[in-house]
C-alpha cells in the first residue's frame, strides 16, 4: 500500500509540473470532471491514459510541456486517467495500449478516428491531431446545429452520418444511412459514397465492440456485414474480426474454423497473415 501511495505522489508531482506559470500550462482533471468542464466551456477534451510504472512517463511529461503544444492550452480541456485507478473508464472506452490519447467533443462523444494508440507519444503527431480535432469539432458543431434545415439535402445527411460514425453514435448514423439508401433520385456517386461510409461504420462499430469485450455484439455486426455484402473487398477483414470475436467470446471451434480458412486463402491479403499470427498466438498460450 505504501508503494502504491508513493507512485500516486510521483504522478501528482509529475503532472503538477505541467501547471507552472512559465509554461502557461493547463490543469489536469480526472475524466468525469473533464467531461463536465468540456461541456460547460464548449471546448473539446483531450484525455491522456498512462501507467504510473511506465518508463515513458517522464518523457511524456516533456511532450505535453513542449512549446508547440502551448498554443492548445486554452483551446482544450485536459484530462488524465491512470490505468490502475481508472479500470472502469479504461474498460468502458476499450483502451488497450498505454500511453493512449483520446479526444471528446463538448457533448462527451469520443472522436474515435482521432484516437492515438500503440505508438510512442510525439509532439508533432499530437499537435497535428489536436489541430484536426479542433477543425472537426467546429465543422460538425455547425453542421449539427443546421441539420433541421439541411435534412432534405442528401449530401449534408451523408456528412452528418459520417460525423456520427466518427463519434461512435452508430445507431443514429445507421438511421441516416438507411434514409440515404431509400432516397429517391439520389446520384449514383453519392449512393456509392454512402455505401462506403456505411461499410466503415459497421467495421468501426464491430471493432468498438471487440475492444470493449462485447464479442457477441461484434459477431452480430460482422455477420450483418457478410450477409449484406458477401462479395465486398472487405470480406477477408470481416472474417478475420469475426473469427477473433467468436474465439474470444467462447466459441473457439467456430472461430478457429473461420480463421483457418482465412489463413489458407492466398487472396485474403494481409488478413491471411493476421489469421495465422492470431492462431499461432492462441496455440502458444495453450
Amino acid at each position: 500500500m505504501i508503494k502504491k501511495y508513493c507512485f500516486v505522489f510521483i504522478a501528482f508531482a509529475l503532472f503538477s509540473c505541467l501547471s507552472t506559470r512559465d509554461a502557461q500550462a493547463f490543469k489536469w482533471l480526472q475524466f468525469e470532471e473533464g467531461i463536465k468542464q468540456s461541456a460547460e466551456s464548449g471546448k473539446p477534451l483531450v484525455v491522456y491514459f498512462y501507467h504510473l510504472q511506465s518508463t515513458r512517463i517522464r518523457e511524456d511529461k516533456k511532450v505535453w510541456m513542449h512549446p508547440l503544444l502551448q498554443q492548445f492550452y486554452d483551446k482544450f480541456v485536459f484530462g488524465h486517467v491512470e490505468i490502475e485507478y481508472g479500470v472502469e473508464t479504461v474498460n468502458r472506452l476499450g483502451v488497450k495500449s498505454f500511453p493512449s490519447v483520446l479526444f471528446f467533443d463538448p457533448k462527451g462523444r469520443e472522436l474515435i478516428n482521432h484516437r492515438i494508440e500503440e505508438e510512442i507519444l510525439k509532439v508533432t503527431i499530437l499537435a497535428a491531431r489536436m489541430n484536426r480535432v479542433l477543425k472537426d469539432v467546429e465543422d460538425f458543431t455547425l453542421l449539427e446545429s443546421q441539420m433541421k434545415l439541411l435534412k432534405d439535402n442528401p449530401k449534408m445527411v451523408l456528412m452528418y452520418a459520417k460525423g456520427l460514425t466518427d463519434r461512435t453514435q452508430f445507431s443514429q448514423a445507421e438511421e441516416h444511412f438507411t434514409r440515404l439508401f431509400q432516397w429517391k433520385d439520389i446520384s449514383p456517386a453519392l449512393l456509392k459514397d454512402a455505401e462506403e461510409g456505411y461499410t466503415i461504420m459497421l467495421f468501426l462499430q464491430a471493432a468498438h465492440f471487440f475492444y470493449q469485450s462485447k464479442f457477441d455484439r461484434c459477431t452480430d455486426t460482422m455477420f450483418r456485414f457478410l450477409d449484406k455484402y458477401p462479395n465486398d473487398d472487405a470480406v477477408p477483414q470481416a472474417k478475420c474480426l469475426l473469427g477473433m470475436a467468436l474465439y474470444e467470446g467462447g466459441k473457439q471451434k467456430e472461430g478457429e474454423r473461420i480463421l483457418n480458412e482465412l489463413a489458407k486463402n492466398k487472396k485474403a491479403g494481409i488478413f491471411q497473415e493476421k489469421a495465422r499470427m492470431y492462431l499461432a498466438e492462441k496455440k502458444g498460450k495453450k
